[in-house]
């Protein structure tokens, strides 16, 4: 079953940032898709002359016609060493939409606007836009 495949609990393995992957405890994440909520934690103090922490829920639906996924809320903090900045502007606006399609290697969401995949395998989750790896999770 796709659903089985897909929900979970996720810990960020990598974010790719342009040639460098940046890996913890220089970065950390948690992706949850759990009963139609999506939760995503976001954390990467990589440069300390600017560290940021984010994390937005929403709300996500599966089944073999689709997926799709929106935030409701999102608050994001950015450290400098002379200010503390607060946004609580969302990742993006409205829903995104995905095809599905099951596959020998696992289950594959595609949104042709952005090239944006989501590849679902056994125990990873590997997140990109324009055909670049962006981040690796790990089912947990």
């Amino acid at each position: 079953m796709t659903n089985d495949t897909v929900e979970g609990t996720y810990v960020l393995e990598e974010w790719h940032v342009g040639d460098e992957i940046l890996r913890p405890p220089a970065v950390d994440g948690r992706f949850v898709l759990r009963d139609g909520v999506v939760t995503t934690i976001l954390k990467n103090w990589s440069q300390q002359a600017s560290k940021l922490s984010g994390a937005a829920y929403g709300r996500y639906t599966l089944d073999t016609s689709g997926f799709s996924y929106n935030y409701e809320d999102a608050t994001v903090v950015t450290e400098t060493p002379s200010e503390t900045t607060v946004s609580y502007k969302l990742i993006f606006e409205g829903a995104r939409f995905f095809t599905v399609s099951r596959k020998a290697d696992g289950v594959h969401l595609r949104r042709a606007e952005g090239e944006i995949e989501f590849f679902f395998a056994a125990e990873l989750l590997t997140y990109s836009e324009q055909g670049k790896v962006l981040r690796i999770w790990r089912r947990v």
